[in-house]
């Protein structure tokens, strides 16, 4: 029997391995990101408007939008303008609609559209020679360029994207920045817009202004617009964005945390695609560097830097042990404990992936002093946490040996899916919970044969806990798989409890003739020293595991 069930669980660990299909897991897993990849245009390609600064405005707050709503008014009047001779009336014009396009909240974009603004801007920039008018064309066409997909795509269909293009090669720095960020906005409205700009020279332009140009804010963002080029739901062609990586690498050893910050953003997104060229930049230097950028806590790194370490451990154990060997975990820890909710998140997806790795890997998990932390943030936790904190759990006692399941149910792990399983309402991840607990009572099972009174004692402990009935929850659910596993164990752990003798040692209790009483024993420490303990299983292994499991 003992055989039959060693079989079962190796095939169902099998599901869990990377090494088995590891693009098929990053897939798996990454889509449980969904949620947090939603949130990308606001932190890492959010359009960026330039903001208008005139020293002789004394328009008070409560003024403004009336000061605004008569500007709005004279917007034709304001396009009329454009088409006079005179300079300085085209010029007040422009300025005009520059300034209804920087207030703080809600600019007037639509409005502006509608009114026929964008030919004439457009115009300026392709036959004026007036280079300060050129200027401010551009800078009204950025702004404009920050409104929705709707006005975005007003803007391309007056061809502004080679227009763009062209003024990149202005000779006059100021009018290439604003190029440069224009186009950056269109490429971060959408996949359509940035793939219409990559099409184009822009990454060849880009790239020559990072090697040619000291100008730090025209550096700043050529980096941004290049890193826009790179992102998206759908990544770009390969062959269109592979030449922009030893950029962005580079700039990670620059001292400018903009620079930093938009690189890694864009080498999260290249650490998605498992190509020689990225594989070649994932080394222990690499991954040291990333960890000593997180030491310096700056809120603008830590998640774009969670996120490359999340995809990097997604891949091979070669890669992961990288990342491990680069001194992270420690740091991660910190982070769970304080950071905000999306931090953890991306912790807790890190974590799931080393997780299903080597043992070795798992063993840097648990040495770390994660599993105490990890359970009670699957309880208590928001929820978008909980099931990442779980994934964690569940790869860990699925495909983890026995001596780290023993300190999994030390740790209390089967309360943790017993209230998990109260609260989740994602199927997958549930019917994942069983398979987990199957695991965990099939190793008590396995252990227990040693055991001369042969109990299985983690199914008295999931008993005691209250198991059983979450168990009988769960024996009528629709989905049949999920109806299946928990008969499935109900039959083969529980239906023949009420036979067995009262009397059941616990998991860490010796056998009364080893000792010479029947005196019960809590669990027996055999060593102490520098934050381990060393628990002996049933008299004839030992495991170094941490000594704060009260946490």
């Amino acid at each position: 029997m003992s055989s039959l069930f060693q079989k079962r669980l190796e095939k169902r660990k099998k599901e869990f391995k990377k090494l088995s299909n590891v693009e098929n897991s990053r897939n798996k897993r990454y889509k449980m990101q969904v949620q947090l990849s939603k949130n990308k245009r606001e932190q890492t390609i959010m359009k960026k408007r330039k903001m208008y600064q005139d020293v002789n405005n004394t328009i008070s707050l409560n003024n403004e939008e009336l000061e605004l709503e008569k500007k709005i008014s004279m917007l034709p009047t304001f396009v009329q303008q454009m088409e006079d001779s005179n300079r300085e009336t085209k010029m007040s014009s422009i300025l005009e609609i520059i300034k209804m396009l920087t207030v703080e909240d809600y600019p007037p974009i639509r409005q502006i559209i509608k009114s026929g603004a964008i030919p004439k801007l457009i115009n300026f920039l392709q036959n004026s020679d007036d280079l300060e008018i050129q200027f401010n064309s551009a800078w009204a066409l950025t702004n404009l360029a920050t409104g929705n997909t709707t006005d975005t795509t007003n803007l391309v269909k007056h061809n502004i994207i080679p227009v763009m293009v062209d003024l990149v090669e202005s000779k006059s720095e100021k009018i290439v920045l604003q190029a440069v960020w224009a186009l950056g906005n269109i490429a971060a409205d959408s996949i359509e817009h940035r793939d219409l700009v990559l099409k184009t020279r822009t990454i060849q332009q880009l790239s020559n202004i990072i090697k040619k140009s000291e100008n730090i804010e025209l550096l700043r963002k050529t980096n941004w617009t290049l890193s826009t080029l790179v992102q998206g739901d759908e990544l770009p062609q390969w062959e269109l964005i592979k030449d922009t990586l030893p950029i962005f690498y580079n700039f990670l050893y620059t001292e400018d945390i903009e620079l930093i910050k938009d690189s890694c953003i864009a080498l999260g997104f290249f650490t998605m695609i498992k190509k020689p060229e990225t594989l070649k930049i994932i080394t222990l230097k690499f991954c040291k560097h990333l960890v000593e950028l997180l030491e310096m806590q700056n809120v603008l790194l830590i998640h774009p830097i969670l996120r490359i370490f999340g995809n990097i451990v997604a891949g091979s154990n070669k890669e992961t042990q990288y990342v491990l060997d680069g001194g992270v975990l420690p740091i991660m820890k910190e982070f769970l404990e304080k950071r905000p909710r999306i931090i953890r998140q991306e912790i807790c997806w890190a974590l799931s992936n080393i997780c299903a790795g080597t043992t070795e890997q798992k063993s840097a998990i648990i040495h770390t002093n994660f599993i105490p932390i990890l359970i009670g943030v699957s309880q208590n936790d928001c929820l978008r946490v909980r099931y990442e904190a779980a994934w964690v759990l569940i790869n860990l006692c699925i495909t983890g040996k026995s001596e780290q399941i023993a300190y999994m149910v030390l740790c209390k792990v089967l309360t943790a899916f017993k209230e998990c399983l109260k609260d989740f309402y994602d199927i997958n991840i549930i019917y994942k919970i069983f398979l987990a607990i199957e695991s965990v009572l099939q190793t008590g099972y396995l252990e227990g044969q040693k055991c001369r009174k042969q109990n299985n004692l983690y199914a008295r402990d999931f008993e005691e806990i209250g198991g059983i009935k979450v168990l009988e929850s769960f024996f009528e659910n629709k989905n049949d798989k999920v109806s299946r596993i928990v008969n499935e164990i109900y039959k083969k752990y529980f239906s023949k409890r009420e036979e067995e003798e009262e009397e059941s040692l616990d998991f860490f209790n010796w056998p009364s003739d080893q000792w010479g009483s029947d005196e019960r024993k809590e669990p027996h420490v055999i060593y102490e020293g520098e934050g381990r303990i060393k628990i002996l299983l049933y008299g004839n292994k030992e495991e170094e595991l941490p000594m704060e499991l009260e946490k």
